[in-house]
């Protein structure tokens, strides 16, 4: 415990020096304060990367909050009319300089592969109430967010589950059950996780809002998609959460329904994510971290965890933009994500190992390069790609207190 505490002293240092340089005044197509990803990102303002940011610095800073909310007012500048939102919004228009397209004005039509925001804002918008106590503020997104909502709900589920428009603002750029598919042909376990979170997020909101009915509702739908998620999309013989392919449906001249599950068997990090919204049964969980997570052969490195299990044929650490790589390779955010779940199921022994081996390694690259990267190889521990990259790799800093809070409560 101790070279935690003075690994964690020192990249809690690093933080609070460094990560001033996201936060960031209003400017151009950003109208409001804002945190942007640094490195590469400067200037830009993506969904998961400002929440987890925020959710990193909270305690960092005093006037995160601030910043909180305008994060959550950039987003919803550039709400559409079906209720849709930009996942990135640039400062400047770059479309002629970037293969990526100006998301923040781009027209979204039914052909149109980009995901609306993450089911992350509701989320935010709390995390800012948290912050500041702000009623006035929350009950003045509240008619957007429900927009948001809905429109998740109306074009983007099938079968009571929520599935990817395409991998682009699926945050998990080469996820094989995602990338290079058919549009809106798979239900992502994060996804479907993320939005059983926003849901209740939208239930404490709706109840400062004094809307009774719609918080009823809104855990209403929150428990039955976790019932959902437990039936269909965790695999029995496996024991791992798996995204499901929505393509299968009766033939025009067959009489036979459909009614089984198609499972999308890659064993990803994303399995994971029932333990960090806390929805996994107890045993679920223990299996999944016995016989899955704590295996080198496959999760286990003692740098972090992968974001792929090694003895996947997909598996592979090369350093790659447009997609980044997440099959293999050391993403904070993931890590964290998976730390967390490891808390919520008394796992505190293997999340502090985890903890250790991901703050030796930062700390590690902060000695020799002055910086952080933006994910790492797990068999290495070292990288090459997004130097000076901050963002949710703050991360890493909530470990030793929370993992503090659990051992002395």
């Amino acid at each position: 415990m101790k070279k935690m505490l003075e690994l964690h002293s020192e990249l809690k240092e690093f933080i609070k020096e460094n990560w001033k340089k996201s936060l960031k005044t209003p400017t151009g197509y950003l109208k409001y304060r804002f945190i942007d990803p640094a490195a590469g990102y400067n200037g830009q303002l993506w969904d998961w990367d400002s929440f987890f940011c925020a959710t990193a610095l909270f305690d960092v800073y005093e006037d995160i909050g601030d910043y909180i909310e305008g994060c959550v007012l950039n987003f919803l500048e550039y709400i559409r009319e079906d209720g849709s939102v930009p996942y990135v919004i640039y400062s400047v228009d770059n479309s002629k300089s970037s293969v990526l397209p100006m998301f923040n004005i781009k027209e979204r039509t039914a052909e149109c592969d980009f995901n609306s925001i993450k089911p992350l804002l509701a989320q935010m918008v709390m995390l800012a109430y948290r912050k500041k106590k702000d009623k006035v503020f929350v009950k003045s997104v509240y008619p957007k967010l429900i927009k948001h909502i809905e429109h998740w709900e109306n074009t983007q589920k099938k079968k009571g589950l929520f599935v990817w428009r395409s991998l682009r603002g699926s945050g998990t750029d080469n996820h094989p059950a995602i990338y290079g598919r058919p549009l809106n042909s798979s239900a992502g376990v994060e996804l479907n996780c993320f939005m059983y979170m926003e849901l209740s997020a939208m239930a404490e909101i709706a109840l400062i809002c004094g809307d009774n009915e719609a918080k009823k509702a809104y855990e209403c739908k929150r428990d039955e998609l976790a019932d959902l998620i437990n039936r269909h999309m965790w695999d029995p013989i496996d024991g791992m959460y798996y995204h499901l392919d929505m393509l299968s449906n009766k033939l025009p001249s067959a009489r036979q329904e459909v009614i089984w599950d198609v499972p999308l068997k890659f064993r990803m990090w994303t399995c994971f994510v029932p333990m960090f919204a806390g929805i996994a049964p107890k045993e679920y969980a223990e299996r999944m971290v016995k016989d899955h997570l704590l295996s080198k052969e496959e999760f286990w490195s003692d740098f972090g965890i992968r974001t792929m299990a090694k003895n996947e044929p997909a598996y592979n650490t090369a350093e790659t933009g447009n997609p980044s790589n997440w099959q293999g390779p050391i993403w904070i955010v993931s890590n964290y994500i998976i730390f967390r779940g490891l808390l919520n199921y008394g796992y505190i022994d293997e999340a502090t190992k985890l903890c250790e081996n991901l703050l030796t390694n930062l700390c590690r690259d902060i000695k020799e390069n002055g910086a952080l990267h933006e994910y790492y190889n797990p068999e290495t521990g070292k990288s090459n790609i997004g130097f000076g990259f901050m963002n949710w790799n703050a991360l890493a800093g909530l470990m030793v207190p929370e993992i503090l809070s659990e051992t002395q409560a």
